[in-house]
């Protein structure tokens, strides 16, 4: 972490490969991890606890999200555009051609105004 000396800027330079992505910033509330999808990727059905965005910075990445009532819905990004994940809310994403997200992860109780 680097301060300023009036102590009302923070910057983070923390920077961990951890599975094919980079920690960019963590500090156990919200986490900012830079992941590149290499061509024909495809992640296993999952979830997470958190609130999650995925910001596409390049290329083009989809999600299939399971809804509440079950059913499924795939959800396409390209660049600048945003795809949100519920807490808890089973997804599976892929890029057929690569692509580059910023995924910003906020848990639930850092969410509420």
């Amino acid at each position: 972490m680097i301060e300023d000396p009036s102590g009302t800027v923070k910057r983070y330079r923390v920077v961990v490969e951890d599975n094919g992505g980079y920690f960019i910033y963590n500090d156990g509330s919200v986490a900012m991890v830079m992941v590149t999808f290499p061509p024909g990727t495809v992640t296993k059905w999952h979830t997470h606890e958190e609130h999650e965005y995925g910001i596409c910075l390049d290329g083009k990445w989809s999600a299939i999200v399971e809804l509440r009532d079950g059913q499924r819905r795939r959800f396409m990004a390209g660049r600048g555009e945003i795809i949100y994940f519920e807490p808890e809310q089973r997804h599976e994403t892929s890029s057929k051609d690569g692509a580059r997200v910023l995924f910003t992860t906020v848990k639930p109780e850092m969410n509420r105004a």
